[in-house]
């Protein structure tokens, strides 16, 4: 039951970015990394398996699930720059903009940011893409078997930690541990502990699979967010900042554990699968978005922490999910079932005597 969670967490970079709340932008995209080293590790365990078949067909399906509704998009995203204008655009996020060389069109196009930090690679037509980057690496790493046993996923934890702590003992600048491509293998393999760990887990803190229990941790995590804010935003002592950021990682990891086919959850699966659903093109789409509103709202880019911010986030979510259905409805459903078939090929493949 993890819809409705990532959509929250989407909804939390949209408020991050539109209304400059930093943090918890960040919060949420770690709090994907853990969902998704948990889940592709569970998913290459128990259905796709480490062959050269399942891996393929592994790929086939992520590239199905991140670049069509990406490519759709994009072609809503153009013509939103090329009318702001580039001046607009640039002020409204200086990483935004229509790339003007095809090396930036193939790393726009592909995601793939071929700088160990990312973010620094712009133009991007969506800001937020280059946390695919970080996806797309460690999905590929997964595939080949980097969490494939408790060893190895204990060993790359191992490594993970010692890389942020390095960080620090370096003073390196907080970009490191947040946007470069090594900073999101800490959280991945944090996923990866938690589906080889789980049944380990559930015996010893079941409590946190009940409401009681999650009520907790969502009140912790939002007490989190809200004291790494304070933090930001009063100008305090820079190491609570690092003990609100670090401990993010285990409430999402707790979240996600809670979640996993545990909580009696309130909402039917289906209406958790549809909300979910809308969680990646909003993450994709709201800085267009926001600068279309800001635009209709103002004539000039603006966001930040105040009425006018408030107001074009506002405006900016009906677009969002206005794209966003679009692409879900006539993009994402049909290739649902194209995935569906990829899969149910690989367990024909895997039915015949060799």
């Amino acid at each position: 039951m993890f819809g409705i969670y990532r959509t929250l967490l989407a909804l939390f970079v949209v408020a991050s970015h539109l209304m400059s709340i930093t943090v918890i932008g960040q919060y949420a995209v770690h709090g994907f990394f853990i969902l998704s080293g948990y889940l592709m590790t569970h998913i290459m365990s128990r259905n796709y398996g480490y062959d050269l078949a399942g891996i393929r067909a592994f790929g086939a399906n992520r590239f199905l699930r991140l670049y069509p509704t990406y490519w759709v998009l994009c072609a809503f995203v153009v013509p939103i720059l090329f009318f702001a204008g580039q001046s607009a655009t640039h002020e409204f996020n200086y990483n935004m903009g229509i790339p003007g060389d095809a090396a930036i069109w193939l790393q726009n196009l592909t995601m793939v940011y071929l700088n160990v930090i990312p973010m620094q690679i712009n133009p991007r037509l969506s800001p937020p893409t280059w946390a695919l980057t970080v996806e797309i690496l460690f999905y590929a790493l997964i595939a080949i078997g980097l969490s494939k046993t408790k060893l190895r996923t204990l060993t790359w934890a191992g490594m993970s930690v010692a890389y942020i702590s390095a960080t620090h003992w370096f003073e390196l600048e907080n970009s490191y541990r947040y946007s470069a491509v090594m900073a999101g293998s800490l959280p991945f393999a944090a996923g990866a502990i938690l589906y080889h760990f789980r049944d380990v887990m559930e015996v010893h803190i079941s409590w946190l699979k009940t409401r009681m229990g999650l009520g907790l941790v969502v009140a912790l995590f939002l007490l989190n967010c809200f004291s790494g804010c304070l933090v930001v935003l009063l100008g305090l002592n820079e190491a609570i900042g690092h003990i609100c950021y670090h401990f993010n990682l285990l409430l999402n990891f707790a979240l996600i554990f809670a979640l996993a086919d545990g909580v009696p959850f309130p909402f039917p699966k289906k209406v958790d699968t549809i909300i979910g659903d809308y969680s990646y093109p909003i993450y994709l789409f709201h800085y267009p978005a926001g600068l279309a509103a800001s635009m209709i709202l103002f004539g000039t880019p603006q966001r930040g922490f105040h009425l006018d911010g408030f107001l074009v986030m506002c405006t900016s979510l009906p677009l969002c999910f206005l794209a966003s259905y679009f692409v879900i409805r006539f993009i994402d459903h049909p290739i649902q079932r194209i995935r569906a078939r990829v899969k149910k090929r690989l367990r024909s493949t895997e039915a015949c005597p060799p």
